[in-house]
Formats: C-alpha cells, structure tokens, sequence
C-alpha cells in the first residue's frame, strides 16, 4: 500500500470511529487537536523552566535573567483551563456551523493535494497574520487595555502555557477567531484545520513592519534574537545582552 493509501485509510478510520459525525470530527476532534498539543508542548517546557534541566535545552531559554514566576502559575492553569474546557466548547458550535456553511468537508474522498494543502495553509498564514494584528492593536486601546488585554501581560517574561492566558474576551477574538478563520475562509478540508491548529504559533511579523509598529523592538537585544536559530549557539550568547556585560 502506498503512503497515500495509507494515510487516506487512517483518516477514514478516525472518521468512521466517530461514526461519520462531522459535528463530532469538527468540535470533539478540532478541540482535542488543539487541546493535546497545547499541554503535551507546554508541559515538558515548564518542566525545563522550573528545574533549569537538562542544561543542553535550558541554554536556548532567551530570559536568563528573568526566572519563571511560579508563585503565578495556579492563577494561570486556572485561566487557561476556564478557557479551554468552558469557554472554547460553545466557540467551537460557531466554528462547525461556519465550517459546514463555507463547505468545509471531512470525507477521506476530498482529501486535498498536497498543493491544495500549501495554497491553504499559504491564506491561513495571510488571514491570521492580518487578523491577529488589528485583534491585538484594538486590544491596546486604553479601555480595553485596563479592563481585558493587562491580564495577558501580567506574564513580563511568558512561557509556553501563556499563550492563552487570556481574558474571555481576548480569548475568542485575538486568539481564536484570527486561527479557525483562516481555514474557513478558505474552505479548507478539516486534514488542514488541523494542521494549522497544530502547525501555528504565532504571526509573521509582517504587519508590524508595514504599519511601523515595530520601531522600539528593532532597537532592542530580542529583536536581533528573534529569528529562526541554525546551530547549536544558543541566540543569548550569540547576541548577549550588553547590560549583564557591564
């Protein structure tokens, strides 16, 4: 049997186990997609950042000199659980219903090519890059500062798990909706849907640029920091932070 064949007769068989209930597949599945990478990634992570082991993977932590706030953390599993298992279960009906409306499929007869499967991902990366942006430039205004988005930045130096420590509000229109919205605008095939769940941490960039609003932080020691690493020298030693040098 070919890769192909294989892999087509393993999405049936997650399909066919759920008894071909697209509503099953796109709420139960998308939210378990997302829910098991989240703490399966994070997990191990916060592992690293509280015992500082093994030493070979706490190198590469870019705040060495800010320390994890663990007096902090039950207030974060609070947080992200309370939006993980209460708030994302009713956003996740919208997500189906709108899926369903823009035709997005579930049969293992429809999987897309893998040229499909790049045009796809290629406008999700547009959709949330452009959504997530203008999401989170409202989200500074000062009202909505103060009374939703201060939450997210009580975490001065953030690890994996605050990606989601959130507020309700911003929950669902910052980090939910600039994610799901990109596969359903393009009608994508659920396959994708999850890929782009599993695939996708964070915007490009590339609005900040355009706009200007990264002026400050290209004058700082985490922008030359912040790119992708080729090699083994951990950025904070490639590019040290000149006030421990002093």
């Amino acid at each position: 049997m070919s890769s192909h064949g294989l892999f087509v007769d393993t999405w049936d068989g997650i399909y066919q186990l759920t008894g071909k209930s697209d509503v099953v597949m796109f709420c139960l599945g998308s939210w378990l997609a997302a829910f098991v990478t989240y703490w399966v990634v994070s997990i191990p992570l916060l592992c690293v950042d509280l015992t500082h082991r093994p030493r070979f993977i706490y190198q590469y932590k870019m705040q060495m000199d800010k320390p994890i706030e663990v007096a902090k953390l039950k207030k974060l599993f609070k947080v992200v659980i309370l939006n993980q298992l209460f708030y994302a279960p009713p956003i996740a009906w919208v997500y189906y219903v709108s899926a369903g409306w823009r035709g997005c499929s579930v049969s293992s007869s429809d999987l897309p090519s893998g040229g499909r499967i790049l045009f796809d991902l290629l406008g999700c990366l547009i959709f949330v890059e452009v959504t997530f942006y203008y999401s989170h430039w409202a989200l500074h205004h000062p009202f909505l500062f103060k009374h939703v988005h201060k939450l997210h930045h009580e975490w001065t130096a953030p690890i994996g798990l605050t990606c989601i420590y959130a507020h309700p509000i911003e929950f669902v229109f910052s980090n939910f909706i600039p994610v799901v919205g990109g596969p359903i605008v393009m009608g994508s095939h659920l396959m994708v849907h999850w890929m782009w769940f599993n695939g996708n941490y964070s915007a490009t960039g590339i609005m900040d640029w355009l706009h200007g609003t990264d002026a400050i932080f290209r004058d700082t020691i985490a922008f030359k920091r912040h790119k992708i690493l080729f090699g083994t020298t951990p950025m904070s030693k490639k590019y040290p932070d000149t006030k421990t040098l002093q």
